[in-house]
C-alpha cells in the first residue's frame, strides 16, 4: 500500500514528497530527519533548550505539543457552572485527563500550585495557568528559532523546524492548542508569535545565555541591551552587548548567568532587545525567570506590588466594514506589568466578541514602558453586538492607581479574572473528613504476607509484628515528650495512613485546652514537607509546615529532620520478597504551639507537597490523640 501510494504521489504530483506518517517514511527512498513523539505535556523552558540544542536526533519534530489552557471566560463556556471550581468529568470530557500527560488533570494542577502556588479560585487557576502556556509553548519555538541555522562541532543536528501539536482543537479543549475552538487567542498564541520573529533575541533558560537568531538575507550590526529587574521592580543589570550577526544564522551574544546571580529576589525579569547600528529599537523580548542556582518556580510573583497602568484606547472605521481598535497601554508605576491582558466584548451583554485578531497581546512592561496593540473586528464579528468594549487583566493590577479611558469605546476592567484571592480556597477542594475517614494508602503488612501493602510506592511497607512489639499495636496510645497520639485502629491490609496530597482537610475533633499540635508518621521517597493550615473556631488561622524525615533514615545513612523524634522503631520492613533488615521509623513532629483558649476546627493541607510523600498516621495533642 505505501509503495503503491508513493508511485501513485510519483506519477501525479512528482514534486510532492510522500510521507508514511508522521512518525517516520519507510517507503522507497525514504526521507530522513524527522518524527513525531512529543514531547506532548508541559515541560520546563530549560527542558525544550536541552534537547533542542544540535545534539539530539531528529532535526524535525512535527509533533510537539503541551496542556494549552484557554482564558477565564472560554472556560466558564464550556464548563457547567456546578464544575468550575471542582475539576471533574467535565473537565476530563475537555481532556484534562491523560491525553495532557503530566499524570493527568490532577498532575496538571498540581504541577501549576507547584510552579506557581495553588490555585486558589478558578480565575486563580486561568490567571496562572496563562503563565504557563506563555513560557513552556513559547520556549518549543524559541529553543528551535536560536539553534536552527547550521550545524556546529558537536552538534551535528540543528534544528530544522518544529510543528504544534496542534493549532486548535476540533472541540473545546484544555491540550494542544494555541487557540480556542471559538478562535479567541490565549497567551499560548502570543508565545509562538513573540517567538517566530525573523530577527529574535532569545535567553536561552538552561544555560542563560543570550542569542540571537537572524532569519534574514542580510547581515544585522547592532547591540543587544539587556536590562533586569527584581520582583519589586528595581533595576539591577542595564548592560549592552556588542552585536554581529551573519545573515541566516545565530549567535550567541553572550552569557548572563553571573549578572542574573546579584538579584535580590530569586523570580527575575528580563527585558532583552536588540537595536540597529542607527540604536533603532529592532525586537524586544521578556522573560520571568529563576535565578541561577535556585530551581523554586514562581510562586513569590503571588507577593508582587501590583502593577499601575494606563490603557486609552480609540475605534477607526476602515473601508470594507471593518472595526479597528488603538490600545495605548502604559506602565506609570514601579514595578513589572506582567502580561496584562486586553479582551474585547460586547458591553450590553458582557460577552466575548470573537474572533478578534491583536496585533499583541499578554503585555510585559517594564516601568515606564509603552505599547500599542491594534484590535481588528471583521464585519461579521462585530454585527450584531451593542456598545463595543475592552477589558483588561492581567496577573497583579492596582486598580486604584490606574489610568483607563476610551473615546468610542468603553474600557474597563475586568473584575471577575482580577478576583483572584478569596479568603478561602475555593479551587479543586480536595478531600475532607476526619482523618480515619481520609485514609488512603496502606502502609502495613503482616510479616505473613509482607506484600500485602505498599508505603512506599516499592511494595515495601512497616511491619505489624514489629510495630506491636515497639508499643505500637493498632489503637494502642505512643506519648512522645508530653505529646499522645492514638495509632490507628484498623485492620491489617487496610488504609492506614493519609498520604498528603494538596487542598486535603483533616476534621478531627482536637481535645479542649490543648496547647501543643503534633503529627505522627513518616515520608517515602525522601524526606518530604507540605504547608498547613489551622483553621480555629472565630475564623482565625495559623499557618505551619508540617515535614517528616524519610521512613528509613535512608537505609540508617540520615539523620532525622524538620526537628522529628523518633516516636517508634522496627528492626525490619517488609518487602514482596520478605522481612529486610533495614530499620523503619515513625516519627513525631516538633510541637505546633497552638493559640491559647481557641478551639480547632480543622487542620487542611492547602499547598503541594515538596520532597518525597507525605504519610500522617495520627494527630496528637499535650491533651490528648485527636479522634
Amino acid at each position: 500500500l505505501i509503495d503503491a501510494l508513493d508511485s501513485m504521489v510519483a506519477e501525479l504530483d512528482p514534486k510532492r514528497l510522500s510521507l508514511t506518517s508522521s512518525a517516520g517514511d519507510t517507503g522507497q527512498n525514504a526521507v530522513n530527519g524527522y518524527t513525531s513523539g512529543g514531547p506532548y505535556q508541559w515541560v520546563t523552558p530549560a527542558t525544550h533548550f536541552g534537547i533542542n540544542d544540535g545534539t539530539h536526533w531528529p532535526p524535525f519534530h512535527n509533533e510537539v505539543g503541551s496542556y494549552s489552557i484557554p482564558t477565564l471566560e472560554f472556560i466558564e463556556k464550556m464548563i457547567p457552572p456546578e464544575s468550575w471550581e471542582t475539576p471533574n468529568d467535565f473537565w476530563a470530557d475537555r481532556d484534562v485527563n491523560g491525553n495532557g500527560g503530566n499524570g493527568g488533570g490532577a498532575g496538571y494542577i498540581a504541577l501549576t500550585g507547584q510552579r506557581y502556588g495553588v490555585p486558589k479560585n478558578l480565575p486563580d487557576f486561568a490567571r496562572k495557568s496563562q503563565l504557563m502556556n506563555y513560557e513552556c509553548i513559547r520556549s518549543m519555538y524559541e529553543s528551535r528559532v536560536a539553534r536552527m541555522i547550521g550545524v556546529e562541532p558537536g552538534r551535528p543536528w540543528p534544528p530544522t523546524g518544529v510543528c504544534m501539536w496542534m493549532t486548535n482543537p476540533a472541540q473545546p479543549s484544555f491540550v494542544w492548542n494555541m487557540y480556542s475552538h471559538d478562535l479567541e487567542a490565549h497567551s499560548s498564541f502570543y508565545a509562538v508569535q513573540h517567538a517566530c520573529r525573523r530577527i529574535n533575541v532569545v535567553v536561552d533558560a538552561g544555560t542563560y545565555d543570550v542569542m540571537v537568531a537572524n532569519h534574514t538575507r542580510a547581515a544585522l550590526d547592532g547591540a543587544v541591551q539587556i536590562t533586569a529587574y527584581d520582583l519589586q521592580g528595581e533595576q539591577f543589570v542595564n548592560s549592552s552587548m556588542p552585536l554581529s550577526a551573519a545573515a541566516s544564522n545565530h549567535t550567541v551574544v553572550g552569557n548572563i548567568a553571573s549578572k542574573l546571580g546579584a538579584s535580590p529576589s530569586e523570580t527575575v525579569f528580563v527585558r532583552v532587545s536588540i537595536a540597529d547600528s542607527g540604536g533603532h529599537e529592532l525586537v524586544r523580548n521578556f522573560y520571568w525567570l529563576e535565578k541561577p542556582g535556585t530551581s523554586d518556580g514562581f510562586a513569590a510573583l503571588n507577593s508582587m506590588t501590583p502593577a499601575q497602568i494606563s490603557v486609552a484606547a480609540d475605534v477607526e472605521h476602515p473601508p470594507g466594514g471593518e472595526i479597528e481598535l488603538i490600545a495605548q497601554v502604559t506602565n506609570i508605576g514601579s514595578t513589572v506589568a506582567l502580561m496584562v491582558h486586553l479582551q474585547v466584548y460586547d458591553t450590553s451583554t458582557g460577552m466575548r466578541i470573537v474572533p478578534a485578531t491583536f496585533s499583541e497581546n499578554y503585555l510585559n512592561l517594564v516601568p515606564g514602558e509603552s505599547s500599542q496593540t491594534h484590535v481588528r473586528l471583521a464585519k461579521a464579528a462585530s454585527q450584531g453586538a451593542g456598545a463595543i468594549g475592552i477589558r483588561v487583566d492581567g496577573w497583579a493590577i492596582d486598580q486604584s492607581e490606574s489610568r483607563l479611558s476610551g473615546h468610542a469605546v468603553k474600557v474597563s476592567f475586568n473584575e471577575r479574572a482580577l478576583d483572584t484571592n478569596p479568603s478561602n480556597i475555593t479551587f479543586n477542594p480536595g478531600p475532607t473528613g476526619p482523618l480515619k475517614t481520609l485514609f488512603n494508602n496502606i502502609g502495613i503488612s503482616s510479616d505473613t504476607n509482607p506484600g500485602g501493602a505498599n508505603f512506599d510506592n516499592a511494595s515495601d511497607s512497616y511491619s505489624e509484628e514489629g510495630l506491636t512489639a515497639a508499643g505500637a499495636a493498632p489503637g494502642a496510645t505512643v506519648t512522645v515528650a508530653g505529646i499522645q497520639y492514638a495509632t490507628p485502629s484498623v485492620a491489617v491490609g487496610s488504609a492506614d495512613n493519609l498520604r498528603v496530597i494538596a487542598n486535603t482537610t483533616i476534621t478531627d475533633a482536637i481535645p479542649a485546652g490543648a496547647t501543643q499540635l503534633s503529627f505522627l508518621g513518616a515520608a517515602s521517597g525522601s524526606d518530604g514537607s507540605v504547608p498547613l493550615t489551622i483553621t480555629y473556631a472565630d475564623g482565625s488561622t495559623q499557618t505551619a509546615t508540617l515535614g517528616f524525615s524519610d521512613w528509613t533514615l535512608a537505609a540508617g545513612a540520615e539523620s532525622p529532620r524538620f526537628g522529628n523524634v523518633i516516636a517508634v522503631t522496627t528492626p525490619h520492613r517488609n518487602t514482596p520478597g520478605g522481612p529486610q533488615p533495614v530499620k523503619a521509623f515513625l516519627f513525631a513532629t516538633a510541637p505546633i504551639q497552638l493559640s491559647p483558649g481557641k478551639a480547632i476546627t480543622s487542620v487542611s493541607f492547602p499547598g503541594s507537597v515538596s520532597g518525597g510523600q507525605v504519610h500522617v498516621f495520627a494527630i496528637g495533642t499535650d491533651k490528648g490523640p485527636a479522634s
